[in-house]
């Protein structure tokens, strides 16, 4: 059994006890035991949010300890003492905690407007989440210096090949998985690159950079976060509409979470192949600027070692559960489709958040890795 496939068993696990939790929850109508429970002030809605989570992030726990400490620590991904890993993954549920009671109250006053005050509030509320989560991870970041002489070097390849006009700056994670991304909207978003990522070497760096400036500037990026954000706003009007439970009830809160959660569920199932698309086109438009192909190849062998290692999938594993392509795909195929939404699926993931989503962090690759709770991996 390699970590790979471990992990890939646990994130289906953690999924399907979310979904057939929902399921049952909708199927049986089990919220029908809760309409005369109603919620009359912020405070009595917080504290019925606090109690829901509570439940359920105790559900979750055991399969965040197997994400996040035994199946790393087994497959030497982690070295991380059982006592630091704690301590670094309650900080991460007790901010999602918190903030989930915000947004539960949030949600439950905006459900309370007629459906297009509420969709467009949601909205609203939506990019403010993302837009905080940004600010937050540019406050831990800081630009690389001249003692950074690799990725200075890097960068003046990356612009041998393109304009690089995004501002480079470097993240400080101990997952060994974590890859940073692409925070900001439009062209002035910013590039992270790991601290770990310095020893890839120069080449691979600048191809790294090169990527992700070809993903903002081609606004595959933002066309990405705009379907993602389409996604969940699109998400709660449905749950909204389908909750048939009184708006101030804790039935009502049960129901718009169960309905909430099966949609993501299915976005799971449908965005990973716009994603996946959307990174063979950076790959296809980088070999076009005539960066070798066999370093497009190497820089991501070089990524996907800190990650699952997993060079090869089958063609249906790699459909429903991963939105970035394996190595061996990205060696010998083009893209199929010309679809400029890079990192949509994972993106998604994370503004599901304002939905009270709990497959936020139970998906394969970050299941009890609280480093990649606000910026999932990405390529």
């Amino acid at each position: 059994m390699t970590y790979a496939r471990s992990r890939l068993i646990l994130g289906m696990s953690t999924v399907g006890t979310v979904v057939v939790g929902c399921l049952a929850v909708l199927g049986f109508e089990l919220y029908r035991n809760f309409e005369t429970v109603i919620l009359e002030s912020v405070v009595s809605q917080a504290i019925a949010v606090a109690i829901i989570l509570a439940i359920v992030f105790g559900a979750l726990l055991p399969f965040d300890i197997l994400g996040g400490f035994i199946l790393p620590t087994k497959f030497s991904k982690s070295n991380t003492r059982l006592e630091r890993w704690f301590i670094a993954y309650l900080l991460g549920v007790t901010t999602q905690f918190f903030s989930y009671i915000v947004l539960g109250v949030l949600i439950v006053n905006l459900a309370s407007c007629n459906p297009v005050t509420g969709t467009l509030g949601f909205a609203v509320l939506s990019i403010i989440v993302l837009g905080i989560r940004n600010t937050l991870i540019n406050w831990k970041t800081k630009p690389y210096k001249s003692l950074d002489s690799d990725l200075r070097e890097a960068e003046e390849l990356a612009k041998s090949w393109l304009p690089v006009s995004n501002q480079i700056q470097i993240v400080d994670r101990e997952d060994i998985g974590y890859t940073g991304g692409i925070i900001g909207f439009g062209r002035r978003s910013k590039i992270l690159i790991p601290r770990r990522w310095l020893s890839f070497g120069v080449d691979v760096l600048a191809t790294i950079i090169a990527r992700r400036q070809i993903a903002i500037s081609s606004y595959a990026h933002t066309t990405g976060i705009l379907l993602a954000l389409v996604c969940n706003i699109g998400g709660f009007l449905c749950a909204n509409l389908l909750s048939s439970s009184p708006v101030n009830s804790l039935a009502w809160l049960i129901e718009f979470i169960s309905w909430f959660n099966l949609w993501t569920f299915f976005s799971l199932l449908i965005l990973p192949t716009f994603s996946r698309s959307a990174s063979s086109l950076v790959d296809d438009r980088l070999v076009s600027l005539k960066v070798p192909k066999t370093l497009v190849i190497h820089a991501a062998e070089a990524m996907n070692g800190l990650q699952d290692n997993e060079r090869s999938r089958s063609r249906l594993i790699e459909t429903i559960f991963h939105p970035i392509p394996s190595v061996e795909r990205r060696s010998r195929e083009r893209p199929l489709l010309p679809l400029k939404t890079w990192q949509v699926a994972r993106s998604s993931l994370f503004i599901s958040w304002a939905g009270l989503s709990l497959l936020a962090r139970a998906v394969h690759c970050n299941v009890g890795r609280p480093d990649l709770w606000l910026l999932l991996p990405s390529d």
